[in-house]
C-alpha cells in the first residue's frame, strides 16, 4: 500500500503543478480553488502531503471532462507501473 501512496502524492503534485502553470494561477489562487490553505497547498505541490477527498474533488470540479479522463487514465498507466515493478 505504501508504494500506491507515494506513487499518488508524486503524480498528483506534478499534475497539480502542471495545471495550476498552464493555467496561469498563483500558489494562493491554486488553494483558493481546492478550498485549502496556501500552506497546504505549498506542501501539496511539493509533495509533502497528499490531497484529501474534499481537495480532490474540488480538484476535479477545475476540469473538463476530458482533462479527467487524461488524468485518471494516466494514473492508470501509473498504478500499472508500480504493479510490474511488483512493489505494490
Amino acid at each position: 500500500m505504501s508504494a500506491y501512496k507515494t506513487m499518488a502524492k508524486s503524480f498528483l503534485s506534478d499534475f497539480t503543478t502542471r495545471l495550476r502553470k498552464s493555467r496561469g494561477l498563483t500558489k494562493e489562487e491554486m488553494a483558493e480553488e481546492l478550498r485549502i490553505t496556501s500552506r497546504a497547498y505549498s506542501d501539496l505541490e511539493r509533495g509533502v502531503y497528499c490531497f484529501s477527498a474534499l481537495a480532490l474533488l474540488f480538484l476535479f470540479l477545475m476540469l473538463e471532462e476530458s482533462e479527467i479522463k487524461e488524468l485518471l487514465d494516466a494514473f492508470r498507466k501509473e498504478v500499472g507501473n508500480v504493479e510490474n515493478r511488483g512493489v505494490a
